[in-house]
């Protein structure tokens, strides 16, 4: 899934652009999402230095804030490398700072221009190409008609639901989603060394262990998540992990 951040000082502008970025990913069923869409631009900074995401980011450049849209592009680069960045604004007279502060930007959108809606679906568009259809290991599945896409690094485990067939959840770094299939199919999809058949309805991600609790047969993964298992697939765990394990 594509995060997508949206930042303007004026509630109306924001309200107005949040709506139209909105219907054109529930129009087209893409997997993104806007999970934030603010006035204040350290609410972005704080979410991103506590979650790590490669999103999707508009911005205004002038705030009304402590830092303008380009200081904020810049710090939002320190903590998300691959960001893609635009900047919606009518003062396209500060644009050329972009240049001078090095910030690499897909595209300069005036604001309430003829073609700014045109040109905020093209970023959507744009931003789904270099940061879903890239080289990243991912595991593709389709729930209904939408098609989600997951980094492998951000997958926690699989688990059967219980008392539906064929069904599995995903669980992953932000979310879980649930869909048809079988574990036996991911393993062959998957094909990965990380992904290990912890028992017969869980398949997890050893990269993504925080603790092994042997004495509880459980472990806890980087999301908080807790996988129980049994007393022969915890002893395996303990000679293949090196990783924190503890008798408690």
């Amino acid at each position: 899934m594509i995060p997508i951040f949206i930042c303007d000082p004026k509630q109306q502008q924001l309200e107005k652009i949040t709506k139209i970025i909105s219907d054109y990913i529930l129009m087209e069923n893409l997997d993104m999402k806007v999970v934030m869409s603010t006035r204040n631009p350290h609410e972005i900074l704080a979410y991103i230095k506590e979650n790590r995401v490669t999103g999707l980011y508009f911005l205004d450049v002038q705030l009304g804030a402590d830092i303008t849209g380009i200081e904020l592009a810049t710090n939002i680069r320190q903590y998300d490398k691959r960001a893609a960045l635009a900047f919606i604004t009518s003062d396209i007279y500060s644009l050329h700072l972009t240049f001078k502060y090095s910030i690499e930007a897909m595209k300069y959108i005036e604001k309430d221009g003829i073609s700014m809606v045109a040109e905020i679906i093209e970023c959507i568009q744009l931003a789904k190409e270099r940061l879903l259809d890239d080289d990243t290991k991912r595991f593709i599945f389709r729930q209904g008609d939408k098609l989600f896409s997951e980094q492998y690094d951000d997958i926690m485990f699989f688990e059967t639901v219980i008392g539906q067939k064929n069904k599995l959840r995903m669980v992953g770094r932000s979310r879980e989603i649930e869909f048809y299939s079988s574990l036996a199919k991911i393993e062959k999809q998957l094909s990965h060394d990380s992904f290990y058949r912890f028992t017969g309805s869980v398949l997890i991600n050893l990269d993504n262990i925080e603790v092994v609790r042997v004495g509880k047969r459980e472990v806890e993964m980087k999301n908080g998540s807790i996988c129980e298992g049994v007393a022969k697939k915890m002893e395996k765990l303990a000679e293949i992990m090196e990783i924190e394990v503890r008798l408690d």
